[in-house]
């Protein structure tokens, strides 16, 4: 069986964590605008952990968003 590398998967160097981060949360919410994702990270309503939303305040200032 082949492992296969998602656009979101860790092992993607291609990607910053943030930009992983965003096009995960695009996908799993039926792929509203990326900017709409952006917002509701801006608003922490996405995560509830300090970490999180470390990361969530470093997705929601991309301004090169990944296609």
């Amino acid at each position: 069986m082949h492992d296969s590398i998602t656009a979101v998967h860790h092992h993607n160097m291609n990607l910053s964590d943030a930009e992983k981060e965003l096009l995960c949360w695009h996908t799993r919410l039926g792929h509203v605008n990326m900017q709409t994702v952006q917002f509701l990270m801006r608003m922490g309503v996405l995560t509830s952990s300090k970490c999180g939303r470390t990361l969530h305040t470093a997705t929601s200032k991309l301004s090169n968003i990944p296609k």
